[in-house]
């Protein structure tokens, strides 16, 4: 899929005239997905566009990030 989605959204900025573009998925209800399936939003670009995004980010210690990479390795086995 994400072959296909770039190839996707290098078309869309090409035919929009944009410098970049974001690709976003929401999966499950509290991320926005109001209809639970896979699918890809593909926004266009371009510099003063004024659509901007807001991740407000958490500022886990060392311990926390280790103890989540070691449990996200032990659920990918």
């Amino acid at each position: 899929m994400g072959r296909v989605v770039k190839r996707i959204a290098a078309a869309a900025k090409a035919a929009a005239h944009a410098e970049g573009f974001n690709i976003l998925n929401n999966a499950g209800r509290v991320a926005g997905q109001a209809v639970e399936h896979v699918h890809f939003h593909v926004i266009p670009r371009s510099t003063g566009d004024g659509r901007g995004y807001r991740w407000l980010t958490l500022e886990p210690s060392e311990g926390e990030i280790a103890a989540m990479a070691k449990d996200i390795a032990g659920r990918m086995e």
